[in-house]
């Protein structure tokens, strides 16, 4: 669980690192996928 959670922060992180760099859209989809990772992980561990 507090795993998960680091690397959720991880990902929430490099999309930032990433939107700043300019590729917005790259970011978004970024955050979305890790998010849907860490649901599905949440709904399995549950």
């Amino acid at each position: 669980m507090r795993t998960s959670l680091d690397s959720l922060g991880g990902f929430i992180q490099y999309a930032a690192r990433m939107s700043f760099v300019g590729s917005r859209p790259v970011a978004v989809l970024m955050v979305g996928v890790a998010f849907r990772l860490w649901a599905s992980w949440i709904g399995q561990s549950l």
